[in-house]
């Protein structure tokens, strides 16, 4: 019984360390793998419960072709409404940079 539970845990903490070193390997490309594009924002929309700012910026960018989408969460500039901020941004372009090895996820400036 108790071998079972130590198996158990050990396949566990090596799915947890495994999961890590992926998410630090990915973080590096992106670091050390990265170009830059044109992205135009698209949407303004509240931000979710989880995340932080008061507003969340959706944007598309295409790399190669392909079009692909990003969100960033952002907080109110001091006197401006939902309203104020969509007028100013949607159809705006900015820079985005994205990882060559996987362009989903790029974040702009």
């Amino acid at each position: 019984m108790k071998t079972s539970k130590n198996i158990a845990g050990y396949i566990a903490l090596s799915v947890f360390i495994i999961f890590i070193v992926c998410m630090l390997y990915k973080g590096y490309q992106f670091r050390h793998h990265f170009a830059f594009t044109k992205g135009t924002v698209i949407k303004i929309t509240n931000s979710g419960y989880k995340s932080s700012g008061d507003y969340s910026v959706i944007f598309e960018y295409t790399v190669n072709g392909e079009i692909y989408h990003g969100n960033n969460n952002r907080d109110y500039c001091a006197g401006q409404s939902m309203t104020k901020i969509k007028a100013l941004l949607i159809g705006k372009q900015f820079p985005v940079v994205y990882g060559t090895q996987s362009p989903s996820g790029g974040q702009y400036f």
